[in-house]
């Protein structure tokens, strides 16, 4: 799991939709479901279920989004905070 891996699950939760997360992305649907396809891998089960061309997190899925943003707003801090002290 990567942090890329996590950006693109956290759009993909928050439209609903590869096509319209993969547009905003820049990047392929192909790419995106790849991507996602890899992150369910490491993880071991679906983060999705599929209703027609929306997508809907599951259960598992709402657990990841929670932590992954979490985890990347943290990681966002620290980047912001290292710029800081860089420029001090």
């Amino acid at each position: 799991m990567n942090e890329q891996q996590l950006r693109y699950f956290i759009k993909v939760a928050e439209k609903q939709n590869l096509t319209l997360a993969a547009q905003e992305l820049i990047i392929s649907p192909p790419a995106l479901t790849a991507t996602l396809r890899r992150l369910e891998k490491d993880l071991g089960c679906q983060l999705f279920d599929h209703s027609g061309r929306n997508i809907v997190l599951n259960t598992r899925g709402q657990i990841l989004l929670q932590y992954a943003q979490t985890a990347l707003k943290a990681l966002d801090t620290a980047r912001e905070d290292i710029a800081l002290a860089q420029q001090h």
